[in-house]
Order: structure tokens, then C-alpha cells, then sequence
């Protein structure tokens, strides 16, 4: 390097330095400075810089100085992106084998469970006596005491024809008696639950897993309509909704009093609902409330 280039760098090394940076202008910094606001992204070859001695605004790519260090830095960034890259790779691999480690293990004891379930079935079924018509047969008889048979009454013998069926009926889990419908919906009417049953008195109606698809739809469809209320209202912190579910459709949509004049949150809810798709099935209707809160 020619004395007149090292003496240009000893000049550049101590000079004072405005930089402009989003309409605002920072300093005077001093090079140093100025180096470590490039090397922290603050400054690129585009921004604008001011040296004091030559009161002239240029883009730093324009002086020598600013451009090597602005090149030694690239080369420095891309080096780190490499090792952060290698980093995220070691790291995945890793998560990879833990969780091939945990299903292993879960494999591994489903085995065992079930060979253990397995042989405690077969060893009960070993154990097991037959009861039949054999041990009934060698049941002693009942000795009638004279004189007793003819001071005790004769009951009144019901007698059933053959293939005749008695019903068993049972009572329902839970009767709805606050049925009322939203505003708009039609008239207001409380509504109980109906029960059908077949012809061994079990009790008619949609099955257990179609109701929890039900109620799992209903639920998806009515979150971003929760998520709207509570973006138009900050006081919103939730309700509780009740419908009931009939053969093949939702019908009594009702909402707690705290949204009751809320018309886009019962709009939304309604659309919402008549979206679930519903069976249709033989039996009678079930009455379903669903909790909905914000947790902000």
C-alpha cells in the first residue's frame, strides 16, 4: 500500500459520520461505529452517510473503507447462516430418533398389554364352570308342610301369550325445559326431550360417536364466529349455546342472555349451525349446550 492510500485510511479512521437511516438522521458516530452499524445490518452499501469534513450526503457504497468491511461482513453472515443451518439440521435429526425412541417403546408395550390381556382371558376361560340345566335339575325340592298349602291364598296368575314382549322403559338422562328460540327464529316454545323405543324396550336415537361428530362440527363452525364477536367486542369473554339435535337437521338455536342483542353474533351462529351436517336417524331428539369462551 502507497503512503498517500495509508494516509487516506488514518484520515477515514477518525472521521466523524452522520448516516441517515428511514427518514431520521443519526450521529456524529465515529468509524468504529460506524463499522459496528454495519456489521449489525443497521447500514448496507444503499444507506446514506455524511462525513463532516467533506459536508457532502453520499451512499456508503462510495467510499472504499465502508465497501471492504461491508464485503468482509457478508462473508461472515454466510458463514453463520451455514452453521445455524447445521445447527436446525442436528437438532431435527435428533427430535427424529427420540421420536422413533417413544413409538418403539409404545410398540413395545401395546405387545406386552395385550399378550398379558390375552393370557389372563384364556386363564379365566379355564376357570370358568358351566352352569346348565344339569345343575339346576339337581337342586333339592321344596317340601310342602302339610296344612299350609290350603290356608294360603291363591294369588291372581297373570298369564302371557306366547311371544308376547313387555317393554322395559327407562327414564331419559336429562329433560330440556328451556328450550327457547333466538329472536327472529320463530316463536318461543320449551321444548322436551322425546323418547322412542324399540321393540326390547331399549331407547331409540342417534348413536354416541354420530352425536360427537355432531358436536365436533357444531364446535368448529361456531369458533370463528366466538373469534368475531370478540374482535368487534373486547368485553366479549364468551357463552354458552344450546341447540337441539333432530333427525337430520339442528333446530331451537338459543344463546345465553349476555349476547342476546348481539344480531351478527346470532347470525353467525345460526349460519354456523345449519352447516353441521346431521344423520338421519330414527328416534328421539337430543339437547345439546356448548360452553364457547375467550382467553385472551
Amino acid at each position: 500500500m502507497n503512503p498517500s492510500t495509508r494516509r487516506m485510511k488514518s484520515i477515514v479512521a477518525v472521521e466523524r459520520w452522520l448516516y441517515r437511516k428511514d427518514g431520521n438522521d443519526y450521529g456524529p458516530v465515529s468509524t468504529d461505529e460506524l463499522l459496528d452499524a454495519i456489521m449489525k445490518k443497521k447500514v448496507d452499501l444503499g444507506t446514506q452517510v455524511f462525513p463532516l469534513a467533506s459536508r457532502r450526503w453520499s451512499v456508503a457504497a462510495e467510499h472504499a473503507l465502508l465497501r471492504d468491511y461491508f464485503e468482509k461482513c457478508q462473508i461472515r453472515w454466510r458463514a453463520e447462516a451455514l452453521d445455524t443451518e447445521a445447527e436446525a439440521h442436528v437438532r431435527r435429526l435428533a427430535r427424529a430418533r427420540q421420536r422413533r425412541r417413544r413409538v418403539f417403546s409404545l410398540f413395545v408395550i401395546g405387545v406386552l398389554v395385550a399378550a398379558g390381556l390375552a393370557a389372563w382371558i384364556i386363564w379365566r376361560l379355564g376357570q370358568a364352570q358351566p352352569l346348565g340345566l344339569d345343575r339346576l335339575a339337581r337342586l333339592p325340592a321344596v317340601v310342602a308342610l302339610p296344612g299350609l298349602d290350603a290356608a294360603r291364598p291363591a294369588l291372581p296368575q297373570l298369564t302371557l301369550a306366547q311371544g308376547t314382549v313387555v317393554p322395559r322403559l327407562s327414564e331419559p338422562e336429562t329433560y330440556d325445559t328451556a328450550g327457547i328460540a333466538m329472536e327472529g327464529d320463530g316463536p318461543s316454545a320449551p321444548t322436551v326431550t322425546k323418547l322412542s323405543f324399540t321393540e326390547d324396550g331399549q331407547v331409540k336415537g342417534i348413536s354416541q360417536v354420530e352425536l360427537q361428530r355432531v358436536l365436533d362440527g357444531a364446535r368448529k363452525n361456531l369458533n370463528p364466529c366466538a373469534a368475531d364477536a370478540a374482535r368487534r367486542d373486547p368485553a366479549f369473554k364468551g357463552t354458552r349455546i344450546s341447540f337441539t339435535v333432530t333427525p337430520g337437521r339442528i333446530a331451537s338455536i338459543t344463546v345465553s342472555d349476555e349476547v342476546k342483542r348481539n344480531a351478527a353474533f346470532k347470525a353467525c351462529v345460526k349460519t354456523a349451525l345449519n352447516r353441521v351436517p346431521v344423520p338421519v336417524y330414527e328416534g328421539g331428539n337430543r339437547h345439546v349446550t356448548i360452553p364457547i369462551s375467550i382467553n385472551r
